[in-house]
């Protein structure tokens, strides 16, 4: 030995992989639980694709039928809206606000 090594930091050396009991036991729950999710993940998987297949409309049903009625927006001048939509011309100028104190203060 030199005189410089014994500033060398040296790391412990190990006495082999020691397992207690129990560590072996989880080990082998965690290796039979992949097993099992591995094994029942195939007939699981067709179960649920059957159940959702179940839904689907049968084979003779036919295509969808197609939306007769759209949504078409048309623009209203101040005359049609006015002949729509008829109503007191004096409220239309007041704000919402007092119309709202008028509703929850009938006096």
């Amino acid at each position: 030995m030199k005189p410089g090594d014994d500033d060398v930091p040296r790391l412990p050396r190990g006495k082999g992989l020691r397992l207690r009991s129990t560590d072996v036991a989880r080990i082998g729950m965690v290796a039979l639980l992949l097993v099992c999710i591995v094994v029942l993940g195939r007939p699981c998987a067709s179960g649920v694709a059957g159940f959702v297949d179940s839904f689907s409309p049968g084979p003779d049903a036919g295509p969808a039928a197609p939306a007769t009625e759209e949504l078409q927006l048309e623009r209203l001048t101040e005359e049609e809206i006015r002949r729509r939509f008829p109503g007191d011309e004096a409220d239309a100028g007041s704000s919402n606000r007092e119309g709202a104190k008028d509703a929850k203060d009938p006096k």
